[in-house]
């Protein structure tokens, strides 16, 4: 027979064990396989010798191949030393390696803080951003563990929690002294479960390094027991912003609740910006810039605004988000509050809503306040008596700092609008006017003649007097119910325009909306191709002309 000597090993090893020679055995013959066969004397002993000869070439492919698994045990070794050095050659020449810090700075606070208000958030549970970014690799972690600014926004809902305090925890550790702004919230008529303790617990050991403090809680969800270590000393040496959000009961307890908050509230140094529900909260008047007041609903609550707005020298923004009163049973008290006046000398912003108010303290209010650097005036109505001779006052007596004016007016389903509403006058009165809009979101068909009188009057007067007549006006918002958009009136709203051209404030932006009632809703409003040249030769001189009309309870609408 034969014999074939070669490596077991391939050439690159270059290695070749002691191993005999390897020869192929003859099969044996079907016969000796058969279980009834009896082998004579001499195949017996022809068996037994090959028998003996298999055992050992058996025992040396044992040791062969252990001898093998050796070397195949020190190759795996080898390769995965071989990959290790390869990731980390990839790892040391990646793109990211090129990075500077200062860029993934950017990138973490943009994830982190601009695609959402807070970067710990309860709604965003378990997918908080600067939890899933320090998880990807040492290198981010190290960078957003020192960027305390990701760490410092928090968002708790009391009532909806899900095993929070372990991230809470590492939010407000990675956070270090870095200012806070958290948000707490809770719901009406519902008990805290111990983990919302625990929670509360946890924020109120850093709650006075907030700089902007969001809070809605009922005043119930609270004792005693609740604060742990006990109030004392408490201050609030970084806050900047107060909210209270407004929502039946869910508001923050009031001084005899929280003496201790309301005390901190006060000598907060550098608090400027706040929204409270009420007037009535204990707060530094003299270095707030921006109040929001929610909530004015009777004589005393007017009061109150008036007494603590005479302290605020320093008020540059004032809001009254909801101003209503359902009864006249005390209107001596407008009468008597007309008769003072008071002035607020940095106030360059006034708002005011007005849903429902008989009783007239919007009107009480306007003619009270004296704003000498008032620039922007926002006056939302929910009925048709607007304090148009109130407002009238108030805007000559701002005449020279008066920029942009919005007058909005909810009208009600059987309510028409005033036929002496002075719009020309309004405007007249205010000559450094810049911008003004006026929307009425619905009329009778009654209206219609004194909006259609109304709105050419203005526009001739724009054309006419360009140089006079709001002479600075940079944009003119009307959105009335009812006008007809016809040729004549579009050929109004161009003369204005090119008239204005010729002057050093040119009009650059003018839209006229018509809400039409549901039965005008198959009428169209087609315009003549001369004029729609011209409104597209004004848009390339970016001039922006709108002529628009919206056709109420359905969405069809026809725009040039």
């Amino acid at each position: 027979m034969q014999v074939h000597q070669q490596p077991i090993l391939c050439q690159q090893c270059q290695q070749v064990p002691n191993v005999p020679n390897i020869r192929r055995f003859h099969m044996l013959k079907p016969r000796f396989l058969r279980c009834n066969y009896v082998p004579s004397e001499i195949e017996i002993s022809h068996l037994t010798k090959v028998l003996m000869e298999a055992e050992k070439q058996v025992e040396q492919y044992e040791k062969d191949i252990s001898v093998l698994r050796r070397k195949l045990g020190q190759l795996e070794k080898e390769k995965i030393a071989a990959e290790a050095v390869t990731k980390q050659c990839r790892a040391s020449l990646s793109v990211h390696r090129r990075v500077p810090v200062e860029l993934w700075e950017m990138v973490f606070s943009r994830l982190c803080l601009s695609l959402h208000d807070y970067s710990f958030d309860t709604n965003l549970l378990p997918g908080l951003p600067a939890i899933l970014i320090s998880q990807v690799c040492s290198h981010w972690k190290a960078i957003a563990g020192g960027l305390p600014s990701i760490w410092s926004s928090i968002n708790v809902h009391l009532h909806e929690l899900y095993d929070t305090r372990l991230p809470l925890e590492t939010y407000l550790s990675n956070s270090a002294d870095y200012p806070l702004k958290i948000r707490i919230a809770g719901q009406r008529e519902a008990p805290l479960t111990p983990q919302a303790v625990d929670v509360w617990q946890t924020l109120f050991k850093h709650i006075n390094r907030c700089r902007e403090l969001v809070m809605t809680i009922p005043p119930f969800c609270f004792n005693e027991n609740h604060f742990d270590p006990p109030i004392s000393n408490f201050t609030f040496s970084k806050l900047e912003s107060l909210h209270e959000e407004y929502g039946e009961e869910y508001v923050v307890p009031g001084q005899r609740g929280w003496p201790w908050f309301w005390q901190a509230i006060q000598e907060a140094p550098k608090l400027t910006t706040v929204t409270s529900i009420y007037p009535s909260r204990p707060l530094p008047f003299s270095r707030l810039t921006t109040w929001e007041v929610r909530a004015i609903k009777d004589a005393s609550e007017v009061y109150e605004l008036f007494d603590a707005l005479r302290s605020c020298d320093c008020l540059e923004s004032l809001t009254l988000t909801e101003i209503s009163s359902s009864s006249d049973y005390n209107l001596d008290v407008v009468s008597s509050l007309r008769t003072v006046e008071f002035e607020l000398p940095s106030l360059r912003r006034f708002s005011a809503i007005a849903h429902q108010d008989r009783c007239g303290w919007l009107s009480s209010i306007v003619e009270t306040l004296i704003m000498p650097l008032l620039e922007t005036l926002h006056i939302k109505y929910g009925q048709l008596d607007l304090p148009v001779i109130s407002l009238l006052n108030m805007i000559r007596r701002s005449s020279n700092s008066l920029k942009g004016v919005t007058l909005t007016v909810n009208m009600g389903e059987r309510e028409r609008f005033s036929p002496d509403f002075p719009l020309s006058d309004l405007l007249q009165s205010a000559s450094e006017l810049t911008h003004f809009e006026l929307l009425v979101d619905r009329a009778s068909p009654s209206d219609r003649p004194f909006f259609d009188d109304m709105i050419p009057s203005v526009l001739s007067r724009l054309r006419d007097h360009p140089r006079h007549f709001l002479p600075k006006l940079a944009l003119l918002s009307l959105g009335i119910p009812g006008i007809t958009l016809n040729p004549q009136l579009v050929k109004r709203v161009l003369g204005a325009v090119w008239a204005r051209q010729l002057t050093t404030h040119p009009l650059t932006d003018i839209r006229l909306v018509s809400l039409n009632s549901r039965t005008e809703s198959g009428r169209k409003f087609v315009i003549d191709p001369e004029q729609l040249t011209e409104i597209k030769l004004l848009k390339e001189s970016r001039i922006n002309v709108i002529i628009e009309a919206k056709l109420a309870r359905c969405r069809n609408r026809r725009r040039y």
